[in-house]
């Protein structure tokens, strides 16, 4: 159910979103998937963003949104950013090979929560070595919003 927006500025009946970033680099070992460990709140309406996970509050339709590179990865190496749900399905993943320097990734789709399902954000490198996160002012970030 959405409103008209009002002069007092609600928009919509929805309250859940959450906008979670890294402040600093992550090392990222070789072929091990590594969850990110978000450590900045842009916001969380719901406090639904604990331990590096997001944990659903309400049934609904959330749209999520992950960002994320691994730097320096060479010609015919790769990276997967992933978003899974509780832990085991995976919902969204991109795999980009044979690109040389930072190398960035996004996923985003929607999914259908239950109260208690979480999100999480996993990287994987293949460059032979760790490899740091790419860092810049909000990047990883990591956006849910419920719409339904």
């Amino acid at each position: 159910m959405f409103f008209f927006p009002r002069r007092t500025g609600q928009v919509s009946a929805f309250n859940n979103r959450v906008r979670v970033t890294r402040n600093a680099a992550q090392s990222i070992p070789h072929n091990v998937e590594t969850k990110i460990e978000f450590d900045t709140e842009d916001y969380d309406d719901n406090s639904e963003f604990t331990a590096g996970q997001f944990t659903c509050t309400q049934v609904g339709y959330y749209h999520f949104t992950a960002y994320g590179g691994v730097v320096s990865v060479g010609l015919n190496q790769a990276m997967v950013l992933a978003v899974k749900k509780n832990g085991v399905s995976i919902i969204g993943s991109v795999h980009r090979p044979g690109y040389t320097g930072d190398m960035y990734c996004v996923v985003s789709s929607d999914v259908k929560l239950n109260v208690n399902d979480y999100l999480e954000v996993f990287i994987t490198q293949t460059t032979g070595a760790a490899k740091n996160t790419c860092h810049v002012k909000g990047d990883p970030s990591f956006t849910i919003h419920r719409f339904a």
